[in-house]
């Protein structure tokens, strides 16, 4: 199975979507592609952001262990859960992710939570940003901790680039002790990032 990776370039609603993929997956959506199937080929491109797209907006809801089952439930209240197979398979690929004690040590309910709270600073003329987004953030008097989750396959130094960032924000605005992971929910994979 090869390891490297391809991004795609994906343009939905004029907005341009970045989506990495492993090489084979790659061959094969251009070999749809090049065959007339580009719909398809697309469809399966797409499904990587929906997903991620998904469980992002579910994690949101998420502030502790015992906030599961009733964000499911209002996921299907709301339609975006689809059938009763969909809700099952959700509830099986949170209950392996949340089976790391690790995991459920950051949706304890001691922590004060910031779920994909924005941090705003002034503009950088080098990358034109002003504003992150975290996925989760909690912390306490003594530390500040940073997850972002990753629901691909891939993992990269990007990813750990990225929350390096947000370590470095928090640590600007006073917040104490910031470290942080990423957390391969798929693989239930963790990866601590710090400062140094």
């Amino acid at each position: 199975m090869s390891h490297f990776r391809i991004t795609l370039n994906l343009i939905l609603d004029s907005e341009v979507i970045k989506v990495v993929i492993s090489v084979n997956d790659y061959k094969q959506i251009r070999q749809r592609f090049l065959n007339g199937e580009d719909s398809e080929a697309a469809e399966i491109a797409l499904n990587y952001v929906e997903e991620g797209n998904f469980y992002h907006n579910l994690m949101e809801r998420v502030h502790t262990c015992d906030d599961i089952a009733t964000a499911v439930d209002a996921f299907e209240r709301e339609g975006l859960i689809q059938d009763a197979a969909h809700k099952s398979e959700v509830l099986d690929f949170l209950t392996r992710a949340f089976s790391k004690p690790e995991v459920r040590e950051w949706f304890a309910p001691k922590w004060r939570v910031l779920n994909e709270a924005n941090i705003l600073y002034p503009l950088n003329a080098e990358d034109g940003k002003y504003i992150e987004r975290p996925d989760r953030v909690i912390c306490d008097d003594k530390e500040t901790i940073v997850v972002d989750y990753k629901t691909g396959r891939m993992e990269c130094q990007r990813y750990m680039d990225q929350v390096k960032g947000y370590l470095k924000l928090l640590a600007a605005m006073g917040y104490p002790n910031p470290h942080g992971y990423v957390w391969y929910m798929r693989s239930n994979k963790v990866v601590p990032v710090t400062l140094g």
